[in-house]
């Protein structure tokens, strides 16, 4: 009997010992993420969580490494796929000392918190670093320098003397020689206009930005005069694409930020099978070099021809296909047939049975997965659903809930019902919020005894300044506080969901004494009905 008290009263003090404090987190003088309550947070809500012995877990219940207390340090050490990130924090003020990604370090002063030195190492051996100096905490100059300790390149920083912001940059040689000089708009610290400079001191090149700090216009230089040559950069729509055809077209949102060693990686992990790509599709990666047998040929000779430029790598698109081709530009930002990688998507099956409607009114408000209208009709006791826009319905179901006094289902002509939608009566609340959050308690737990374990989200922007909790509601009614629950179908848990894919209850106020709760519940033939929507584009 007293070893086993003993056992369970060191168990108790090992764990309570190993409680992390709540804690902001800063890299060079920003909020990165903050602790608290033994759970990692950022902007977009929680990102870990802190188990016994610091084991850390993704929100999908993901290993991803450990955090350690040591002194006056708090360590984190995440393994993600290829990514190793080893992160050190001052445990007193939060600031970062030293942050590793794979093959990158850097260092931060202690004092400030600012970033004070980056090295890049290469066979583990020091290829080149970065340092950093600062005047008011405003950087003024970054020094480079290669393997051997030599400074080879120096970045300086020139601010504007009434409004402190960034007015330009210079890059010099190690010979004070200018290399390149960005000029911002001062209003906005938007980049207008970038200048590269030969080594005899004649413009190399310029490009001009709009407001969205995306190249417009670029001037090539011939050597040694001032004549240039004018190319025009590709100015891509709202949704990141650039009609060549009515079924072509140019994306910069496929893999927007993917470069030629992260597809070369991709064709190594998919040459002998497939990775996912969303809820319904796998994908193979290969490298495709382009000729003029090749159907799409036409398009990127036509741009070629015409000397259009594109900063940033691109893909071209086929409506009609399941095929892509992701091109990366070379040095020069020009379209390289070389630098090529062909994308085909796989439409997967779904893994879950209860993709098929159960026909019994078991679902939400007595809505099932993919109700026709007419079955959405009879779910509601004969009454029309009244169209709102899109496949959106007002509907009042049969199996109302007390709660809520308003109801909207999503209805696809493809794939029938696939979102479902509940507003709460107006809560009377106080400016704690008291009596909102006791409903939202209630129904959760409701929620919880069907649907098992949830993610909760309760934060606060961090630059917000009513965080006090006696302002709980404003922050709900200004949009800087989320408070959620949230529910995700698994491969373990999909039964229970009879052909949801998750579930969020959320709470909104659009007056300091009021607040609404709102309840949305997505099918998993959702996404394949955002593809019917966006097939008519």
């Amino acid at each position: 009997m007293k070893k086993s008290i003993l056992f369970l009263l060191s168990a108790i003090i090992s764990h309570s010992l190993f409680a992390i404090p709540n804690i902001k987190l800063y890299e060079n003088g920003k909020i990165l993420q903050w602790i608290e309550n033994n759970k990692i947070y950022n902007d977009e809500g929680i990102i870990l969580n802190i188990e016994e012995n610091g084991n850390l877990y993704a929100p999908d219940g993901t290993f991803v490494g450990k955090i350690i207390e040591k002194k006056d340090w708090i360590i984190l050490d995440i393994s993600h796929e290829n990514i190793k990130i080893h992160q050190e924090y001052n445990k007193k003020n939060g600031f970062m000392k030293l942050s590793k990604l794979n093959d990158a370090a850097i260092e931060y002063d202690e004092k400030t918190g600012l970033q004070n030195k980056c090295i890049i190492y290469k066979d583990n051996k020091i290829d080149s670093y970065w340092t950093y100096e600062y005047s008011s905490e405003k950087i003024t100059k970054i020094f480079h320098f290669d393997s051997n300790g030599k400074n080879d390149e120096t970045k300086l920083y020139y601010y504007h003397k009434k409004n402190g912001h960034l007015e330009k940059t210079e890059s010099r040689s190690n010979d004070g020689k200018l290399k390149e000089l960005i000029e911002y708009d001062t209003s906005t610290e938007h980049i207008k206009k970038s200048t590269a400079y030969n080594e005899n001191g004649s413009i190399k090149e310029q490009v001009l930005y709009n407001n969205k700090e995306e190249p417009i216009e670029k001037l090539v230089y011939f050597p040694n005069s001032k004549k240039s040559e004018k190319w025009t950069f590709i100015i891509f729509n709202e949704k990141g694409e650039y009609p060549l055809s009515e079924n072509i077209y140019l994306s910069t949102n496929f893999f927007s930020t993917t470069y030629e060693q992260d597809m070369e990686n991709y064709i190594k992990s998919t040459a002998s099978g497939t990775d996912e790509w969303n809820d319904n599709y796998n994908f193979i990666v290969r490298k495709h070099t382009f000729t003029k047998d090749d159907k799409d040929y036409k398009y990127i000779e036509e741009l070629k021809n015409k000397r259009y430029l594109n900063s940033k790598p691109f893909t071209l698109c086929n409506k009609n296909s399941l095929f892509y081709y992701y091109f990366i530009p070379n040095n020069n930002d020009e379209i390289d047939y070389t630098k090529c990688y062909e994308i085909e998507l796989i439409k997967r099956k779904k893994n879950y049975p209860a993709l098929n409607k159960s026909g019994k009114n078991k679902g939400p408000f007595g809505f099932d997965i993919g109700m026709t209208y007419n079955e959405v009709k009879e779910a509601c006791g004969g009454t029309e659903p009244e169209h709102i826009s899109d496949d959106r319905y007002w509907v009042k179901p049969k199996k109302s809930h007390p709660q809520f006094e308003k109801y909207i289902v999503w209805i696809s002509d493809s794939v029938g019902l696939y979102y479902v939608k509940g507003v709460s009566k107006e809560i009377s609340t106080s400016e704690y919020g008291n009596e909102v959050k006791s409903e939202f308690e209630n129904l959760v737990n409701t929620l919880e005894k069907k649907y098992g374990k949830f993610t909760k989200t309760n934060k606060i922007k961090p630059d917000y300044l009513w965080k006090d909790e006696r302002y709980w509601t404003q922050s709900i009614r200004d949009g800087a506080r989320t408070y959620t629950a949230q529910w995700t179908a698994n491969d373990n848990n999909y039964k229970a969901y009879d052909g949801l894919f998750g579930i969020i209850v959320d709470i909104k106020s659009f007056s300091p004494q009021t607040a609404l709760i709102y309840i949305e519940y997505m099918f998993i033939n959702a996404n394949a009905a955002q593809e019917a929507l966006d097939d008519v584009l």
